[in-house]
């Protein structure tokens, strides 16, 4: 395989396929096939933003003089947002070896790129703000929870990064088994980017209401957008896949083990608001019942775009109102001269589930 295709002659078909067409020539922004994935990337880059934006100097005085209580909460939810993150940091490179079309590779690159920005943040604040950051790493291989959380998706996307490899190779072909293994793929990347970091965000913004930790869970805000974006992408390409006869009979064919994966981490979600609350860890504002109607609340238009039936209580309204102002950054109020004003578009995350899928 060359590095370039410059014989790729897709253009004049109008359409370069998302997944398993020729492979890449030129950066193509003449024949955009996918324009809401274009829109995407755009909006993406117009949220470009980096880690050291805002200062940690009153999160660090917060995490040494706050409650243990509030410190184990807080720590244990980075701990996990810190893993998760360095995982998803490599969805162009599991993606990479299968994308022929050119707005999806831009955009999913970007979308890593924002993902590496996304665990350096949370490797700044641990680095900032703990005084031995040793004691997070070894917390982190030791916490058995943190495993079980991400072991759905984590099992994926090791199946996808390993198929990569053979697929470039040219060690398998393309068939229906590939071409589910790729629905997968990006049915577990929007359930972590939809429903776990989403479900993760409510323990660190109940923290901003007793005012602490402000700097960090500014960060964390930024964050919260960006997956919001994500997760809308995410969406995007399954719904443009599905709109190709072949790809639509192997989901249609396969909605059950698609169902089990986002059961499989809605399940996860379940078990660690139990474990967060646990051994009388507390939260003002939020416990364990309230963390899974919040889930409940973000998973269930997942489910419904994806045309899957989901098994738990239906959450029509908001169960956490407060989370709402972290969706608007010009509403969060500045807190004694550590939160700068760095806003940039209003009300993403409203926006990013609200749009029709046709599946």
């Amino acid at each position: 395989m060359a590095a370039i295709n410059l014989q790729n002659d897709e253009y004049k078909k109008g359409k370069y396929p998302i997944f398993l067409g020729e492979q890449l020539g030129l950066v193509d922004t003449i024949n955009v096939s996918y324009p809401l994935v274009e829109k995407n990337y755009l909006q993406q880059r117009k949220q470009m933003w980096s880690e050291s934006e805002v200062t940690l100097e009153q999160s660090r005085k917060d995490f040494i003089t706050c409650s243990k209580n509030n410190y184990d909460v807080m720590i244990k939810n980075l701990s996990y947002q810190w893993s998760a993150d360095s995982l998803a940091k490599s969805i162009i490179t599991l993606f990479a070896p299968f994308i022929t079309n050119n707005e999806v590779a831009t955009a999913m690159d970007f979308q890593s790129t924002m993902e590496i920005i996304h665990s350096r943040t949370y490797s700044e604040i641990i680095r900032q703000c703990i005084p031995d950051p040793e004691v997070v790493f070894e917390d982190i291989r030791k916490n058995k929870a943190i495993f079980d959380r991400l072991e759905t998706v984590e099992g994926i996307l090791g199946d996808l990064a390993e198929a990569g490899h053979k697929y470039s190779l040219g060690l398998i072909e393309k068939d229906d088994k590939l071409r589910l293994l790729l629905i997968k793929g990006l049915v577990a990347l929007v359930a972590l980017e939809g429903i776990q970091f989403m479900s993760s965000f409510s323990a660190t913004f109940a923290m901003s209401e007793q005012q602490l930790f402000m700097g960090a869970c500014k960060l964390i805000g930024k964050i919260l957008l960006d997956e919001a974006l994500h997760s809308h992408l995410d969406l995007i390409l399954i719904e443009g896949l599905l709109k190709e006869p072949e790809w639509k009979s192997v989901y249609d064919a396969n909605l059950p083990e698609l169902k089990q994966i986002l059961d499989d981490v809605v399940a996860s979600e379940e078990e660690w608001a139990e474990y967060l609350f646990s051994e009388g860890r507390y939260v003002l504002g939020l416990n364990a019942e309230l963390m899974k109607e919040w889930l409940w609340y973000n998973a269930t238009p997942i489910y419904r775009k994806l045309g899957i039936k989901y098994d738990f209580r239906g959450v029509k309204s908001n169960p956490l109102p407060w989370m709402e102002k972290w969706t608007n950054p010009d509403s969060v109020q500045n807190a004694n001269q550590e939160i700068q004003t760095t806003a940039y578009q209003l009300n993403i995350t409203s926006s990013a589930l609200d749009e029709d899928f046709d599946f």
